[in-house]
């Protein structure tokens, strides 16, 4: 796991479990707004990261997506 990704989630997690926040939680749904935006923000920020990190399979530079390769395998 990149350790950028890491980082988001330890943070989202600190700022949910802190018991100090922008919006205080005891204020009905308006105090829960503040604590799903950041959950959303450290989410979204580690898949991007994640997304960076894994790459998609290499092809050989002579095989396009459109070409099938036919294969036959011969049981014993």
């Amino acid at each position: 796991m990149p350790m950028k990704a890491l980082i988001w989630i330890i943070a989202g997690l600190v700022y949910l479990l802190w018991p100090y926040d922008v919006i205080p939680d005891f204020i009905v749904l308006v105090g829960w707004v503040d604590d799903i935006l950041i959950a959303l923000l450290a989410l979204t920020m580690a898949v991007q990261s994640l997304k960076k990190k894994l790459k998609p399979p290499r092809r050989p530079p002579d095989i396009k997506e459109d070409d099938v390769i036919d294969v036959e395998v011969e049981k014993d």
